[in-house]
C-alpha cells in the first residue's frame, strides 16, 4: 500500500466531512435568523402582535381615529403613534388606552398632520425592541363644496321670495347654508345646517318680498354656523317666475 495516498487520502476525506458539518451549521443559524425576523422572536422570546386597526380621518378637526378591530392581545401602554401625529408619542401616551389591554372597538383620536403617514408603534416589555404595527397615509384634502342648479324666484308684489338650489360637499360631516337677498327694505336671510351632500334645498326668505333683479347670495360654510371657513359662495339675480 502507498502510505502517502493513503494519508492524501484520509485528510481529503476529513476535509469533505469538516465543509458538511459547517455547511449543515451555517444553514442551521441562518433558518433560525429568518425565523427571528418572520414572526417577530425578540429578546425574552416576545413576540411582534399581529393586530389589525382601522382609521377614520375627521378633516373637521385634522384628526385620525383609530380603531383596534381584532388580534394578538396588547397592552395600550406598549403602544404610542408616530409619523403624521403631533399627540400622543409617547409610549403609555395614548389616553384612550393607557392602563389597559386592548379589546375589539377600542378607539383613540389623535390630532396629525395632513398629507403624511400615520403611524401606530409597539414596543416589547423589556423596552428593547419596536415594530410598526399598522400604517395610514392622512389624506391632504380639505373640506369642499359646491353650490348647483340654482333657482332664485322673485315673487309679485306682497309674496315671498323662493330660493332653491343643490349643495355638494366632501370631507366634512356637516355645513352651514345662508342665503342672503338685499332689499331696500334691509338685508334678510335665512339659512339651515344641511349633513346630506347632494341634497337640493329650498329657501323661503319671507318679507320683504324678493324683485327682480335683486341678488341673491347663497353661501355655505364648513361646521354649523357661519362662525365655519366658507367653503363656497355664489351670487344670482332674482328672476320673475
Amino acid at each position: 500500500m502507498n502510505i502517502a495516498s493513503f494519508i492524501l487520502g484520509r485528510n481529503r476525506a476529513q476535509s469533505e466531512l469538516t465543509g458538511t458539518l459547517l455547511m449543515v451549521a451555517v444553514t442551521i443559524v441562518a433558518g433560525a435568523t429568518v425565523a427571528v425576523f418572520a414572526l417577530g422572536v425578540f429578546d425574552g422570546g416576545e413576540t411582534t402582535p399581529q393586530s389589525d386597526f382601522d382609521f377614520e380621518f375627521q378633516p373637521d378637526t385634522t384628526e385620525v381615529r383609530v380603531t383596534f378591530t381584532q388580534g394578538d392581545s396588547i397592552e395600550g401602554d406598549q403602544l404610542r403613534f408616530s409619523g403624521a401625529a403631533v399627540e400622543k408619542t409617547s409610549f403609555g401616551g395614548i389616553t384612550e388606552w393607557s392602563g389597559s389591554e386592548l379589546s375589539a372597538g377600542a378607539s383613540a383620536t389623535v390630532a396629525v398632520t395632513p398629507d403624511e403617514t400615520l403611524r401606530v408603534v409597539w414596543q416589547s416589555d423589556d423596552g428593547e425592541s419596536t415594530a410598526i404595527l399598522a400604517t395610514y397615509d392622512v389624506p391632504d384634502e380639505g373640506p369642499t363644496a359646491s353650490i348647483e342648479n340654482v333657482f332664485a324666484s322673485g315673487d309679485p308684489p306682497g309674496g315671498n321670495g323662493l330660493v332653491r338650489a343643490t349643495i355638494t360637499f366632501d370631507n366634512a360631516e356637516s355645513v352651514f347654508v345662508r342665503v342672503t337677498d338685499t332689499t331696500a327694505s334691509g338685508r334678510t336671510s335665512t339659512a339651515q345646517t344641511l349633513t346630506n351632500s347632494g341634497e337640493r334645498l329650498t329657501f323661503d326668505l319671507g318679507a320683504p318680498q324678493v324683485v327682480e333683479g335683486e341678488d341673491i347670495t347663497i353661501t355655505v360654510y364648513r361646521g354649523n354656523s357661519v362662525d365655519g371657513p366658507v367653503l363656497a359662495q355664489r351670487t344670482v339675480p332674482a328672476d320673475d317666475n
